[in-house]
């Protein structure tokens, strides 16, 4: 599960409690074996969708991509993924990246599906 940035508990704690699933959560990052970026997803991606119901806590999106997507080159090795506020050049990272073990797409058959979790602590 990943480890959630200072700026983003409250974010997120909100959205949670409103039922809201994703509040201001707009880019997912798939990261290779060495954390550089392989790409980033909005999270309006058809890719990316979010698999826990409003209210559930921890917050799960799921991401598939594979080696038939455009913006994948292959052979690619995926090792983890992060949360991010905002977009572009403007964006902060929301979590630590969470990392899994690693797959690689080899050819355009080849498919990766990614769950991220984000636990948000109660509050008291």
């Amino acid at each position: 599960m990943a480890e959630v940035k200072e700026r983003c508990y409250e974010a997120l704690r909100v959205g949670i409690h409103k039922g809201e699933s994703k509040d201001d959560i707009e880019i997912i990052e798939i990261v290779d074996e060495e954390n550089a970026t392989v790409l980033k997803l909005d999270t309006t991606d058809t890719r990316v969708s979010i698999t826990s119901t409003p209210g559930e806590n921890p917050l799960k999106f799921q991401i598939v991509i594979s080696g038939d997507d455009a913006d994948i080159s292959t052979p690619q090795i995926v090792a983890g993924s992060r949360l991010w506020f905002g977009t572009g050049s403007a964006g902060e990272d929301a979590t630590e990246i969470e990392s899994f073990t690693q797959s690689t797409l080899e050819e355009a058959d080849d498919s990766v599906t990614i769950i991220h979790e984000v636990e948000i602590p109660e509050i008291a």
